[in-house]
């Protein structure tokens, strides 16, 4: 049986793709206009233009090369690196509608449990290894 290869900008999935990653990087946008926010650009601006390249590859590959597997490869390529950036980045813009921090309420349900952190911290720095384990665990 024959595949029908439809082209990157022919195949709906791959239009789709594409709205989904303009749409996050046009929110984005306009969310850091309307506020006051540190973004460090230099490096987080590479991210969106390591897609460029790609979808570049990805348009070469469907309208010069007719190449049905390595087009769409690369399209899914720059989709994936420009929509984690853009998410990520809504993440840490989310976070300034998250309403007031709940710690406290976290360290009072944490003592109803009868859990204590600065007591788990001191156990914790009499084993290195443990410790050590535990940051990784932690990190990871």
């Amino acid at each position: 049986m024959r595949v029908r290869y439809h082209g990157f900008m022919r195949s709906r999935l791959n239009r789709i793709l594409l709205l989904l990653a303009a749409a996050i990087v046009l929110i984005d946008a306009g969310w850091l206009l309307l506020g006051r926010f540190e973004i460090d650009w230099p490096r987080y601006g590479l991210l969106p233009i390591l897609g460029l390249p790609l979808l570049a590859g990805a348009a070469y590959y469907d309208r010069q090369r007719s190449e049905p597997t390595l087009s769409p490869m690369l399209a899914c390529a720059a989709f994936f690196i420009v929509f984690a950036a853009g998410a990520s980045l809504a993440s840490y813009l989310l976070i300034t509608v998250a309403g007031p921090r709940i710690d406290a309420l976290l360290a009072q349900a944490d003592g109803a449990m009868g859990f204590h952190w600065p007591s788990m911290m001191t156990l914790a720095a009499a084993y290195p290894l443990l410790s050590k384990l535990l940051g990784l665990a932690y990190l990871r």
